[in-house]
């Protein structure tokens, strides 16, 4: 801490200052539950300190500009904490990263309010706004997680739906299957042993009689480089060795590993830091999907396509599975627009695709006709879903099909009856026991619904 104040010029001679810090940090962590109220007294703390004057008035001027902004008290409160957040950010690291972040919030909220305050509502600048937001969330700074949350929750009504694609693209983007990295970790391991069984071995070599003839080592060896620097001779006669010579070789070849460990610690100091960033994220689209349903046509449809367009870690699956379910497609009150429209029917045509299907499993068939019975409740007179529908169901019984597609035509029937009827005209056309069967569960689920309340007319049936 004393070193990041010094190189942002603070003034960490007066004692009582470092004291006073001191009690804020166990404040903080302890007994301070609003985080805002930590802020504000970190910002307080760190301005009279004397943080560099670049950082003090990106932050003072934007903190302006929202105080006239056309903002209710908690969104202004909440993006005013988010700004601060990112001025203590700057004056704790000092690095051009993170003075670029704030000063690009600082643009976005310009570009968003004005000079005057006045609402522009342009989409680039809010897409700043949030990269910005999610670049503080990549530093381990545990308040800055719960303050970017804060603000989304706050700031989720006015984000349009292109923002919002944008934005579930760039996180769906991140969440890269972890296979291959575990791969990696078990050929460094090996490699590891690989160099400890070498150094056990040139110790052993170091031990053995030396009437057994000279014995050498490879000249390609890194930690042996400076000794054959000449390049005169391919190999290295042992014999020839000092006992100097072979302490510098044994104390080389301990440094080099103790490097690859430590450097192999960093390596997963970052996984574990890019996994908690993953999970940030989808906290943060969790909550944009839970507060503006309007947004949840286009949650989906990147959810969704990221799902079936690469393998993902099992966490991260089960989450945005789980985001799907309980929040997007339980979402009913929409103003369906030109675009959430043609989102939509993208993402129902692409569930009928028999690519997609070879994509995924029997488990996943309640998920996928959910998501298509969502797409239909959106657009019950949709004629590019009925055709893909048709289109899909045609194929089906063309060919053998599977249980899969079985499974998943069977739950869009029994669901939506209105969706019911072309599939039993095509099925009707063909022949063999599993269609009549696929038929009679179709009418019957029709009927069920048409006479719900005479379940004993339906049995006899």
């Amino acid at each position: 801490l004393v070193n990041a104040y010094k190189r942002n010029g603070c003034m960490v001679a007066q004692t009582p200052f470092c004291v006073m810090l001191k009690d804020r940090i166990f404040g903080f962590l302890g007994d301070l539950p609003d985080k805002r109220d930590a802020v504000e007294k970190y910002w307080n703390l760190f301005k009279d300190a004397g943080c560099s004057e670049e950082v003090h008035s990106a932050v003072t001027s934007t903190i302006d500009m929202l105080a006239a902004a056309a903002l209710d008290d908690k969104e202004r409160q909440s993006l005013t904490t988010l700004i601060k957040s990112a001025g203590l950010l700057c004056c704790l690291a000092g690095g051009d990263e993170e003075k670029g972040i704030l000063l690009d919030m600082r643009d976005a909220v310009i570009n968003i309010f004005g000079d005057d305050g006045e609402q522009k509502d342009s989409d680039r600048a809010w897409q700043v706004l949030f990269d910005s937001l999610f670049a503080l969330g990549t530093f381990p700074r545990a308040y800055l997680k719960d303050v970017a949350k804060s603000s989304v929750a706050c700031l989720s009504q006015r984000i349009t739906p292109s923002i919002v694609e944008d934005l579930c693209s760039s996180i769906a983007a991140d969440m890269i299957d972890g296979n291959s990295d575990t791969e990696d970790d078990d050929d460094e391991e090996s490699d590891e042993e690989e160099i400890l069984s070498e150094s056990d071995s040139s110790s052993d070599e170091e031990e053995s009689p030396k009437n057994e003839g000279p014995t050498s080592i490879p000249v390609d060896d890194p930690v042996l480089e400076e000794a054959t620097a000449s390049g005169e001779s391919e190999m290295i006669d042992m014999d020839s060795v000092s006992q100097k010579e072979l302490d510098e070789y044994d104390e080389k070849l301990a440094r080099s590993f103790l490097v690859m460990r430590q450097e192999k610690l960093q390596q997963q100091q970052k996984k574990q830091q890019e996994a908690g960033f993953k999970f940030r994220m989808l906290e943060i689209l969790e909550t944009i999907a839970t507060r503006n349903t309007q947004l949840a046509p286009f949650v989906a449809n990147s959810i969704f396509r990221k799902i079936t367009s690469s393998p993902l870690e099992k966490a991260v699956g089960e989450r945005l599975r789980g985001i799907l379910r309980r929040r997007v497609l339980k979402a009913r009150k929409c103003t369906v627009t030109e675009s959430s429209k043609l989102c939509l029917e993208n993402l129902g045509s692409l569930l009928l695709e028999e690519e997609t299907h070879k994509s995924l499993s029997v488990a996943d068939v309640p998920l996928v006709s959910e998501v298509l019975l969502f797409c239909f409740r959106w657009l019950p007179e949709s004629t590019i879903l009925t055709q893909a529908l048709k289109t899909s169901f045609q194929n089906y019984t063309d060919q053998k099909g599977s249980h899969f597609h079985h499974s998943l035509f069977l739950a869009i029937a029994r669901r939506s009856p209105r969706y019911a009827l072309p599939l039993i005209e095509i099925a009707a056309e063909k022949e063999g026991k599993p269609r009549r069967d696929f038929i009679l569960h179709i009418c019957l689920q029709i009927l069920a619904d048409v006479y719900r309340g005479s379940s004993a007319l339906v049995r006899s049936l």
